[in-house]
């Protein structure tokens, strides 16, 4: 779990674009913010929180450390894709990682973190190697959609198997066996193989 504390009142996050209060929601305090209110919980709007992920990163062989900076932008709007009354606000996320003095920079709207970790891996040079969870031959997404951050599949357990996957009906075979460990993209374990184009059901 994320957990910040504003204007006195905790806020807790299993992914960094919805934060809900730890108080009741009818609490006179959450009238100092922006909230969505859904069907049974509120959420909070209209906010932009920064923080810094402390990477490894493989570059032309050599391990260095590295911030992924990341922005997380929630607007007070609906999103572009639903403009229903009361529809949850559209999101950007930038993510940006400095080697050797060159910024390398991606971002999107009403997108999920793992479209930018592709654009962010594809705009560096091709001998840098993000070495986390997203960038690991052993990690995946299920084939039913992936939440906006940290619902990566681990197949450590499961390396033969996993490995052996080249469709859809394959990977369904693997997916749902109990020794899969879900875990956030920016995760990092001593079990980590730099992923090979054409891995697994992603690719």
């Amino acid at each position: 779990m994320f957990h910040m504390s504003v204007r006195g009142v905790l806020f807790e996050a299993l992914s960094p674009d919805s934060w809900i209060p730890e108080i009741p929601g009818d609490h006179p305090a959450l009238n100092l913010f922006s909230l969505y209110r859904g069907s049974n919980y509120v959420d909070l709007k209209d906010f932009s929180i920064e923080f810094a992920f402390p990477l490894s990163v493989r570059c032309a062989g050599e391990d260095v450390y590295a911030d992924l900076l990341v922005v997380v932008d929630v607007g007070n709007g609906p999103t572009t894709q639903s403009p229903h009354f009361n529809a949850p606000p559209a999101v950007r996320l930038d993510l940006s990682l400095t080697l050797n003095g060159i910024t390398y920079q991606a971002s999107a709207i009403d997108s999920v973190f793992e479209d930018v970790m592709i654009s962010l891996q594809k705009s560096l040079p091709s001998n840098v190697h993000l070495r986390c969870c997203f960038g690991c031959a052993f990690s995946d997404y299920s084939v039913y959609g992936n939440q906006f951050f940290g619902s990566m599949m681990c197949f450590r357990n499961l390396k033969p198997e996993y490995l052996r996957v080249q469709n859809k009906s394959q990977y369904l075979g693997v997916m749902d066996d109990e020794r899969v460990v879900t875990v956030r993209e920016t995760h990092y374990c001593p079990e980590f193989e730099v992923r090979v184009p054409g891995t697994g059901y992603r690719g």
